[in-house]
């Protein structure tokens, strides 16, 4: 005769019988293996840890920088660590938190070698792309062009 668990105790008649229930190992599988960290994982670890670095001299350790960070946006101290032993790639959303931290654009953060006392600011549009925004801002906006000084033709 089956054994039966007294549900009394908590325990239930496992469904199958007491031997596949012992034997079960839920978390059976791949074991996952971790990919090899990108070059602009590297570079966004290394520029995350450079801007806490300088942001943040007067504590005393990294994770001291990283919570205050946290406290700053909200991103996770351990989500900041994963980042920067490049554990985990990142989302746009999280780059984006980054870089408002820090008052930078994301692209920024993706800058190799950025100088975080005064960030690199990457060239804006070509002259033709910046005639086409200005024709396009003044027929749909009606407003005068960003900067008055650059021919219009």
């Amino acid at each position: 005769m089956p054994t039966i668990l007294d549900p009394s105790l908590g325990l239930r008649n496992p469904p199958l019988g007491l031997d596949r229930w012992n034997n079960s190992n839920p978390m059976a599988g791949k074991k996952k293996t971790r990919k090899v960290p990108s070059f602009m994982r590297q570079i966004v670890a290394e520029n995350l840890k450079k801007l806490l670095d300088e942001h943040y001299k007067d504590e005393p350790n990294i994770t001291a920088k990283q919570t205050k960070f946290f406290e700053k946006t909200g991103l996770a101290v351990a989500t900041q660590q994963r980042i920067i032993v490049q554990e985990n790639g990142l989302s746009l959303d999280t780059l984006e938190t980054i870089a408002s931290g820090f008052d930078l654009s994301t692209y920024q953060l993706l800058l190799a070698d950025l100088d975080v006392k005064n960030p690199q600011v990457a060239p804006g549009a070509a002259k033709g792309e910046q005639r086409a925004y200005r024709r396009w801002q003044q027929r749909n906006l009606g407003k005068a062009p960003l900067n008055p000084q650059a021919p219009t033709s």
